[in-house]
């Protein structure tokens, strides 16, 4: 069995598992990262044993989901003959707006009410009610816990995705909007708006 040896102290020994835990830290972009790390038997300081990805699948249940617009959609609500939905992946890769965290105005709006719409069929667009981003209370209720709000792209990859709320220490400086980190983690604070690598997971009601 390979041992393990401590940097600071040099103490080579055979890590038991009952040692191991997790820890997490701010990482690249000050996304909560989640390491594997034990402690040296003999100085006791803190040994980073590698970065630990947390898991997506295992849920209790696999949520409903239907495809409009060339996309696949989680069903989150079912009320009166509609539902509300969003899209199982992030589409698309896009800044908020150039200027102001403000949805009412926001250019992702402007662009989900409109090119993107565009993209379904007519009889899909008579179902459609506005096309929107969730807000932070609509993603903590919609969604069991932190794993379930996980997103990735189209190849896998896990990414952040914006949400339509403006940060809710009001840092207008930055018109930062709050989002969903890599691991499900709800960001209120979020980034600033013109950030231009952003997840998009749009939402909408629509008729049944």
């Amino acid at each position: 069995m390979k041992q393990t040896i401590c940097k600071v102290c040099g103490t080579e020994f055979n890590l038991n598992k009952a040692w191991r835990y997790t820890v997490s830290a701010p990482h690249i972009l000050m996304v909560l990262a989640h390491f594997d790390a034990t402690d040296c038997p003999h100085c006791g300081c803190q040994i980073i044993l590698g970065k630990r990805l947390m898991p997506v699948e295992g849920k209790a249940e696999t949520p409903d989901t239907i495809h409009m617009g060339g996309h696949d959609w989680r069903i989150l609500k079912r009320k009166d003959g509609k539902a509300l939905i969003i899209t199982e992946k992030v589409i698309d890769k896009r800044r908020f707006d150039g200027e102001s965290n403000d949805w009412k105005t926001s250019e992702i709006k402007q662009w989900l009410n409109g090119e993107f719409l565009e993209m379904f069929s007519l009889d899909e667009r008579k179902r459609i009610d506005k096309v929107f981003l969730l807000s932070v209370k609509q993603a903590e209720k919609y969604f069991k816990d932190d794993a379930d709000r996980v997103a990735v792209e189209e190849d896998g990859n896990r990414v952040w995705w914006w949400l339509r709320s403006p940060d809710v220490c009001g840092f207008e400086f930055v018109n930062s909007t709050a989002l969903v980190m890599y691991d499900g983690f709800i960001c209120p604070t979020g980034f600033s708006a013109n950030c231009g690598v952003g997840g998009i997971r749009p939402a909408m009601w629509i008729t049944l």
